[in-house]
């Protein structure tokens, strides 16, 4: 029978340490989901709505590059990743582009409506395909693999997460459409600032959460498996062990002993038949009356 070794036990069976250590704190998985780029996002909008009722369309587009423009500048200044800001200066730039040719200032909100509706569409078709964005996601960030695909627990919280996402998405769509079709250009950027920022916080820490759920829950699902997996190993080993130093019984017949056997049976039935049966109203001592 053989026994793991403490050594070998310490190295594959994950602990709680090894579970905390696996989760991204809060504040790193807010930086990656790319909370800072929303921030940035959000000023060109702010800009073009406060210039356009002042100085007209151009000068409202000219400010929303601007800010976008500078945006970048201080990023790159302060030595962060410029990837927000080239999204950012992007998003300004088409929706730009957009007012610009359809010549109203309500057309610099369009981009964004119709993204929702995509993004929305995206994030329900992830969850009935059983592939919720959250978890894809998330097993990037935390470098954790598709385990959470196996296991119904973590994929429950990874679909809620993405059917949080699912839902703001969809809801900024109809809101901001329907401003879209009453000409409230000034109601749309209120609109777009109140449904995008705390809306995303919100859904960031749903999916912080379902994230964590995950990986633990896969984690500790492994650590079962190893554990099932170690007691059949040792319980297999200890079943040959005893089967090696069991005795062997048995009868061990040699050629012409099936003659001698049956006839011994047959004396044994006979003697049985010359002794009458023994009634039931002895004594204790087994003593009873003859028939």
């Amino acid at each position: 029978m053989t026994h793991p070794s403490p050594e070998h036990a310490t190295t594959e069976h994950p602990d709680m340490r090894t579970l905390a250590g696996s989760e991204l704190p809060t504040l790193a998985l807010l930086h990656q989901l790319g909370l800072g780029g929303l921030v940035a996002s959000a000023m060109p909008p702010v800009a073009f709505v406060v210039v356009n009722p002042l100085a007209g369309l151009q000068p409202a587009i000219c400010a929303s590059l601007g800010v976008a423009l500078a945006l970048g500048v201080w990023r790159r200044l302060r030595r962060k990743p410029l990837k927000p800001a080239v999204s950012g200066l992007l998003g300004a730039a088409i929706c730009a582009f957009i007012a610009y040719r359809t010549g109203e200032a309500r057309g610099y909100f369009l981009y964004g409506i119709w993204l929702n509706l995509l993004a929305g569409l995206t994030l329900l078709l992830s969850v009935v395909v059983r592939r919720p964005l959250v978890g894809v996601v998330g097993s990037v960030l935390t470098c954790s693999g598709p385990g959470w695909r196996a296991d119904p627990r973590a994929r429950f919280g990874l679909d809620v997460a993405t059917m949080v996402w699912a839902v703001f998405m969809l809801s900024r769509f109809g809101v901001q459409r329907y401003l879209y079709d009453l000409q409230q250009t000034g109601w749309l950027a209120v609109a777009r600032l109140v449904m995008g920022l705390p809306l995303t916080a919100v859904a960031a820490l749903v999916s912080i959460w379902a994230i964590r759920r995950a990986v633990r829950v896969t984690t500790l699902g492994s650590a079962t498996a190893l554990d099932a997996a170690t007691t059949l190993d040792s319980a297999t080993t200890l079943d040959s062990a005893t089967t090696q130093c069991r005795p062997h019984v048995g009868l061990h017949l040699r050629g012409g002993d099936e003659e001698q056997l049956v006839p011994s049976f047959e004396s044994v039935v006979a003697l049985r038949d010359d002794h009458p049966p023994i009634t039931q109203d002895g004594d204790q001592r087994g003593v009873g009356r003859q028939v």
